[in-house]
């Protein structure tokens, strides 16, 4: 459980899962898997996968969530915000939160190239772009930020 300037980040459990699935929902335009799920999908990929998901709160009240995952020893990340909380310039104070707690991390993410508002986020965060890939048939870029 992480605090710093009113936000807290704590690891996603069953109980957060209609949250995580409403947010996801309203946020697949952005993602790299536009599909959209169910409750009782979510809640069955939950229990199999087990992912390292964290929700993000602001002065209380859930605004979010990280993904993170591992692959090839690289830790990706990735935040979906709520509707109502897009645009609000809580995106970046709740990167930095997570990135204080994890100090000794590289951090590495892909955004589609179209998503120019995410990829000036992650730019004002530092990331560097590494590389072009494809991922579902989208073009995007693979970045890091190194701490």
């Amino acid at each position: 459980f992480l605090m710093k300037n009113d936000f807290s980040i704590r690891r996603m459990t069953e109980n957060d899962i209609s949250f995580f699935n409403e947010v996801r929902n309203s946020c697949c335009e952005y993602l790299h898997d536009k599909n959209k799920y169910s409750l009782e999908e979510s809640k069955q990929w939950f229990k199999h996968k087990n992912p390292k998901y964290y929700i993000v709160s602001y002065k209380g009240q859930d605004i979010g969530y990280f993904r993170t995952h591992f692959k090839k020893e690289k830790f990706f990340i990735g935040l979906d915000i709520a509707k109502k909380f897009r645009g609000k310039k809580l995106a970046v104070k709740a990167y930095e939160t997570f990135f204080e707690n994890f100090t000794n991390k590289n951090f590495y993410l892909y955004v589609d190239k179209n998503n120019t508002r995410a990829y000036s986020l992650y730019i004002k965060l530092g990331f560097k772009k590494i590389k072009e890939v494809q991922i579902n048939g989208l073009a995007s870029f693979e970045m890091v930020l190194k701490r």
